[in-house]
């Protein structure tokens, strides 16, 4: 044996489980530590990984090569077979994909969820474990040990699609090997029909995963069936406030979940599912598109039969010019071609299918004179704009005093492109001047609190100034609780 082959030897534990299939990576380590009879976790983790503070049952552990390096088992046959990767690439471009595959293979895993969409589409990352009662006595008959289960664990999943009961949620402790426990037969609990709607279609996505999304095709066939639907008006703009109705009531007996909640807040807030089709060029979660897929066609196998051989068939004038648009450049163009003709904006708008509102910005920006209805904006009012504007002052406030429309302001200022980044750095020094100031407050009239409690008592304060100003933060937080002496209080 060479010397390098003895080094590869000794590299691997001496002792290591077998993983079953659809097992995740934290229930295979989960299963090594209770066999091993390591005094703690952290003993059995730093034997599978160097790293400091890894997070076991993290969607995407950073200690994937390590693990493969330590068991002899195939790294990818970890990512593919014992991570939820799956889940998200139909939704991705083929270079996103192979840019996820590439961090997990390099333990490059901080901010995967990041460029994934959890954070910037405002997803609550899974702060718990999820299980079947059913499926565990299964396990425990055929295995003779339970697991933790793939498709369980895939977001927005909240029932078993085999044993039709709701999963149950133990949370996650990276500190803890944990697998799932005996329920009683009295605390399980049936699912809905829509509960195993959304469930079977989750899981049919994952299962089959070997199609990769055209995103223009995607937004094609939602609107195909939203036609047929007559959720589209008769020039193919979506009604979006009966689609929202529709959705929400979807999410009905979903809110117990944190996805769903979170969800449904943004059908409130009017953010989705406004973002699937006014802002393609972003990465929306699968959640999303997921959603709105199991509430216009129920399963995955009807969706994707349509999606690779059904003929959309629209009529022309019945689609939003959304749908099938002309290069952008091309429309601005032969907009100014016909304000400087003397067109009207609105004129102008029809015919380019530009709106209103482009066309005034394009007109503003050739210092092109236009009529602004129902009101002139005369040249000194517009200087007086312009100084509220370079002060910081909202749009709304400025239209609202001198009884202007919000979009009157907002032209005024799309004209002086230089005060967008400085109105930003305003804003930036007047929040961080609220929040210090919140900070000190909480400070002065409870100085026994500890950092954990001011964060609790106003979680959006403590996550700005974390973000944007954390040396500051540090500087005036009370002195840090020695870990060991955290949870005393608490036993």
């Amino acid at each position: 044996m060479s010397t390098q082959e003895g080094k590869e030897d000794d590299a691997l534990l001496p002792f290591f489980p077998q993983p079953e299939r659809g097992e995740t990576v934290y229930s295979l380590i989960s299963r090594y530590h209770l066999l091993s009879g390591h005094p703690s976790f952290r003993c059995s983790m730093r034997l599978i990984s160097d790293r400091v503070g890894c997070q076991p049952a993290a969607e995407f552990p950073s200690f994937l090569g390590s693990l493969a390096d330590k068991t002899g088992l195939p790294l990818g046959y970890l990512i593919n077979e014992m991570t939820d990767v799956h889940y998200y690439q139909p939704f991705l471009a083929e270079d996103q994909y192979l840019s996820l595959i590439k961090a997990l293979e390099a333990g490059q895993t901080e901010y995967s969820q990041t460029w994934l969409g959890s954070r910037a589409n405002r997803i609550p990352l899974g702060r718990a474990l999820q299980f079947c009662p059913e499926c565990y006595e299964k396990d425990v008959e055929q295995l003779g040990f339970p697991v933790w289960h793939i498709e369980h664990q895939l977001p927005g999943t909240v029932s078993c699609v085999i044993h039709r009961l709701i999963l149950h949620r133990i949370n996650k402790n990276r500190k803890k090997a944990c697998l799932p426990c005996f329920i009683a037969e009295n605390l399980r609990k049936a699912s809905s029909p829509n509960q195993d709607t959304i469930s079977n279609l989750i899981a049919d996505s994952f299962k089959n995963h070997d199609l990769r999304f055209d995103h223009q095709r995607l937004l094609n066939v939602y609107r195909h069936r939203l036609f047929s639907q007559g959720l589209l008006t008769t020039n193919g703009r979506i009604r979006q406030s009966k689609l929202r109705a529709l959705l929400y009531s979807q999410l009905g007996d979903l809110q117990f979940s944190e996805i769903y909640r979170r969800l449904r807040e943004l059908i409130v807030n009017k953010r989705y599912p406004d973002c699937l089709f006014y802002n393609p060029h972003s990465f929306h979660h699968p959640i999303k598109h997921l959603v709105l897929i199991s509430a216009l066609y129920k399963n995955w196998s009807s969706f994707v039969d349509l999606y690779r051989f059904g003929e959309i068939e629209i009529q022309q004038e019945e689609i939003s010019r959304n749908t099938f648009p002309v290069q952008l450049s091309d429309q601005k163009e032969n907009a100014l071609r016909a304000l400087k003709q003397g067109k009207s904006l609105r004129k102008a708008a029809e015919e380019t299918g530009l709106s209103v509102r482009t066309v005034g910005v394009i007109a503003a920006k050739h210092n092109i004179p236009i009529s602004l209805r129902p009101k002139k904006i005369y040249k000194n009012l517009e200087r007086t704009i312009w100084r509220k504007l370079l002060i910081g002052a909202s749009a709304r406030v400025i239209a609202k005093s001198y009884e202007l429309s919000t979009g009157a302001v907002e032209l005024i200022l799309s004209k002086h492109s230089y005060l967008v980044p400085l109105r930003a750095r305003i804003r930036f020094f007047e929040t961080r001047k609220k929040y210090r100031e919140s900070l000190i407050i909480i400070r002065r009239k409870h100085p026994e609190l500890r950092r954990t409690d001011i964060r609790k008592l106003n979680d959006a304060m403590y996550s700005w100034l974390f973000k944007h100003d954390k040396t500051w933060l540090y500087s005036h937080l009370p002195v840090s609780v020695p870990r060991r002496d955290r949870y005393k209080g608490d036993r």
